[in-house]
């Protein structure tokens, strides 16, 4: 599927590094105490994290993720959406509704912020030799049900800066739903990302089953 793909043995474990700051704050108390076992872990299984500042402006990030997002949504439907407006979902039609109301100019003040977030994230990596960024896949859990696939806003960043992302098995709150963490490579560095989770999915423990007396929620629920 991808023809200069590279395959990779890594000869060494990677260092993992912790975004500390607004970002990671935007964790639910139970994502926090999930986030904080799998970290510690990963500790005990020999892995070295380096705890590290980033992303001070995060609300100015989601601010510019949104705008972009919305304009070049609006940008993408406009024939479609000018005829079949009806027919989108409330959610969608909503967020083109936004864009429409974004003006070129305003678009294409937002669009150099990704490349510059890209910037701020890999010199951090590399003044501090972090190979890998990990954090909670979501604010909790993913939510019950197929309504809605949650809040997007931890993997917002990496949405937005382009940085290769994967998620991790990382266990279950106390009725069964599932936790997961986030682990984001460096640019363009798709195969050492996933030959390294693969590393860390054992070290984690391979948390893809959930545990006997898991209470099953109610119906309805």
């Amino acid at each position: 599927m991808i023809p200069d793909w590279q395959p990779v043995l890594p000869k060494v474990q990677p260092i993992l590094g912790v975004p500390e700051g607004p970002y990671l704050e935007r964790t639910s108390p139970e994502g926090q105490e999930n986030f904080r076992q799998n970290v510690a872990r990963l500790v005990e299984r020999g892995f070295k994290i380096i705890r590290r500042k980033v992303m001070p402006d995060f609300e100015a990030i989601a601010e510019r993720h949104q705008c972009i997002m919305a304009a070049e949504a609006a940008q993408v439907h406009a024939r479609w959406f000018a005829d079949y407006a009806s027919l989108y979902h409330e959610k969608t039609a909503d967020l083109i509704r936004q864009g429409q109301s974004i003006s070129i100019e305003t678009l294409q003040e937002a669009l150099p912020g990704r490349e510059k977030l890209r910037e701020e994230l890999m010199t951090a990596m590399e003044k501090a030799g972090i190979d890998l960024w990990i954090a909670p896949a979501a604010r909790g859990t993913a939510p019950f049900g197929l309504q809605s696939t949650g809040d997007p806003v931890m993997n917002l960043p990496w949405t937005h800066s382009g940085l290769p992302t994967i998620t991790l098995p990382s266990g279950f709150n106390e009725i069964g739903l599932p936790f997961g963490l986030q682990v984001v490579g460096r640019w363009y560095g798709d195969e050492l990302l996933l030959a390294w989770a693969s590393e860390m999915e054992g070290a984690l423990g391979g948390q893809t089953h959930q545990p006997e007396d898991v209470i099953k929620p109610a119906a309805g629920f």
